[in-house]
């Protein structure tokens, strides 16, 4: 029994020593081809390898005697097809995907950070390497671990990147959320995020919670604002665009993601108009909405919460496999 076990340890270490340098299961080879006048040490540095990483990744590969035509690989990610939306820059795209504005060049021909024509499709390999976040605790007593800053995007405004963190996944719902606003109007006016959590999470002046990378703050989506961008104002129902609004927060709704989003008690009645007109059913309409019943009657996701006219504040749920995560107990801010 003892022989077979140290023969599987053996088995295993084997296999990790011949597994090739970066891969992983579920991610792509890059692949790069090698141009006239290219030497291996030429196309290591220029992807961030030495030279015998760019070996380890091409076994049996002889780098050197390369020709022009050859494909080597550089690396291992996530294989994706981005389309250009308005207003939309290379730094933006970089920053949502990891990855620079030199590797987007060379995997698309006539790049231009001044004219990225709306709706091109981007090929490009994202990089998932990086150590998952964790949004330990709860949000009102917890800490924030491999937190991300939240990256640019065309549809809305960082107002202090130094409180503007948060766990990877969540960075994510934010991405696609706005990316379905800019689908329905591409001319939307822009929002700005407000306080999300610090770069290592923890207590941040002026809330309670915020504390994990899960809590976001943002200003509603408002029928005029100056400039084209939204921001904090206190709002009457008669001026929230609640077509818009709701667009935002439909995409979390029905994908789950959201354990609450707080809205003022008021403002949720043109909301839940908006979601009746855009096919929301009734269970879902009861599911989802606390109006029509009273402000204090606890129940569904969008609940009224004090000083909320001024503001909307999404919390997150946590992400799968997080065990460190830990729900919201009470709907409190």
């Amino acid at each position: 029994m003892r022989a077979r076990a140290a023969l599987g340890v053996a088995l295993v270490i084997v296999a990790l020593a011949l597994a090739p340098l970066g891969a992983r299961a579920d991610l792509e080879p890059i692949a790069y081809t090698v141009v006239r006048g290219d030497t291996a040490m030429r196309i290591a540095s220029r992807h961030g390898l030495s030279l015998s990483e760019l070996g380890a990744l091409n076994e049996g590969q002889n780098l050197d005697r390369l020709r022009a035509g050859q494909s080597l690989v550089v690396g291992h990610g996530h294989a994706i097809r981005h389309r250009v939306r308005p207003r939309e820059t290379v730094t933006m795209i970089c920053e949502r995907y990891g990855i620079s504005s030199a590797e987007l060049a060379r995997w698309n021909d006539g790049i231009d950070d001044d004219r990225l024509p709306v709706d091109r499709e981007l090929r490009l390999w994202a990089r998932r390497d990086d150590p998952p976040s964790q949004s330990v605790g709860r949000p009102d007593r917890g800490e924030l671990v491999h937190g991300v800053a939240i990256p640019s995007h065309p549809a809305y405004v960082v107002r202090d990147p130094e409180r503007a963190w948060v766990a990877r996944h969540v960075a994510e719902h934010l991405a696609r959320a706005f990316d379905a606003v800019l689908t329905i109007d591409a001319n939307a006016p822009r929002v700005q995020i407000r306080d999300a959590s610090l770069p290592s999470g923890g207590r941040l002046r002026r809330h309670r919670s915020h504390q994990s990378g899960r809590d976001v703050d943002l200003a509603y989506y408002q029928r005029r604002c100056p400039s084209g961008l939204c921001s904090r104002r206190w709002m009457r129902p008669d001026a929230l665009d609640a077509r818009l609004q709701w667009a935002l927060i439909e995409s979390w709704l029905r994908a789950d993601v959201v354990e609450y989003v707080f809205v003022d008690h008021e403002l949720q009645e043109p909301l839940w108009r908006a979601a009746r007109d855009a096919g929301a059913t009734r269970e879902e309409l009861s599911r989802w909405f606390q109006w029509p019943r009273a402000a204090h009657v606890r129940t569904g996701v969008i609940r009224h919460v004090p000083r909320h006219a001024e503001h909307l504040h999404v919390r997150f749920a946590c992400a799968p496999r997080d065990e460190t995560c830990v729900p919201s107990v009470r709907d409190s801010d």
